[in-house]
């Protein structure tokens, strides 16, 4: 559309380069068979085209010939660009800047929120898991049954889940400290655009508080993943070593060792529990409203 048409009935280039908005518009419509039809009979040919398929006929005033575009045919209202577009659209993406800017704190602590609480769940299920492994393994130590692979099945698929879940806390732990981090991180730069010292004092003293939240409960989760590795592999260990002898004697073999495991087991579902309460306040206090009770 923007390069030279050559001038009617003649060849070369003719002083009717430019865009469309260059140009005035015709009664004419160019077909696509490259003719252009000034009036309503469609059998009425006027000429050649000048390389432009179904638009309005264009042409400069300059360019006009009669023999092509009769002069009746014609209005010569020119089609001025319009250049009020870009300013617009300038206006359009400043504000879209802006606003993501305003929101993007609050959105990012959403976030945060989102995952601890999702850490919380996945805590609780985890405690439920553990109490399942304990029960079934006390069974089968202190109250073994004539026929011991039933309750062995149900002590095996009980470790197995709660391995499992170790797994997945370990996961929820690192996905928690990267939105954790994203959120601060937000706030560090919304700090600097505050022009008010008083307020961005006090901004950044209630920053430093939920970062000390943050710090202790990501402590716990350490703490609590330190204990939690270790009753796991115990439990495995015993489930391979009665795999191997899941006789009387090999339960009997194994009953004390199976006792310390299960202790030390309780005190992990007690830190199970602590933190999946420490992680609902933080998440709470992190949201815009508390979430409504199911």
């Amino acid at each position: 559309m923007n390069q030279p048409y050559p001038r009617p009935g003649g060849g070369g280039k003719s002083a009717c380069a430019g865009g469309v908005a260059d140009y005035v518009e015709a009664v004419g419509t160019v077909r696509p068979s490259g003719e252009v039809w000034t009036g309503s009979n469609p059998s009425a040919r006027k000429g050649p085209a000048w390389g432009v398929n179904q638009l309005p006929c264009v042409l400069k005033p300059a360019c006009f010939s009669t023999r092509n575009c009769p002069s009746t045919s014609l209005r010569l209202t020119p089609l001025k660009p319009i250049k009020f577009i870009p300013a617009l659209l300038l206006a359009v993406s400043l504000a879209a800047l802006l606003g993501g800017c305003a929101t993007a704190g609050h959105q990012r602590a959403g976030s945060a929120a989102a995952s601890l609480r999702q850490g919380a769940e996945q805590l609780s299920r985890s405690a439920t898991h553990l109490d399942n492994a304990l029960v079934s393994l006390a069974a089968l130590l202190d109250a073994p049954a004539g026929d011991l692979k039933p309750q062995f099945n149900t002590y095996q698929t009980s470790a197995n889940r709660l391995e499992s879940a170790a797994r997945e806390f370990h996961s929820r732990w690192l996905a928690i400290q990267r939105q954790a981090n994203a959120y601060l991180q937000q706030w560090d730069s919304d700090l600097a655009l505050i022009q008010n010292a008083d307020i961005r004092q006090r901004s950044a003293a209630r920053k430093g508080e939920v970062q000390e939240q943050f710090n202790r409960t990501q402590t716990a989760a350490g703490k609590l993943r330190a204990d939690w590795e270790p009753v796991v592999s115990d439990l495995k260990d015993l489930r391979t070593a009665l795999g191997a002898d899941l006789t009387p004697a090999g339960v009997d073999n194994l009953r004390a060792e199976g006792r310390r495991v299960s202790a030390r087991g309780v005190r992990l579902r007690e830190g199970i529990t602590s933190l999946a309460v420490e992680y609902q306040q933080l998440a709470s206090g992190l949201s815009p409203a508390p979430p409504t009770s199911k």
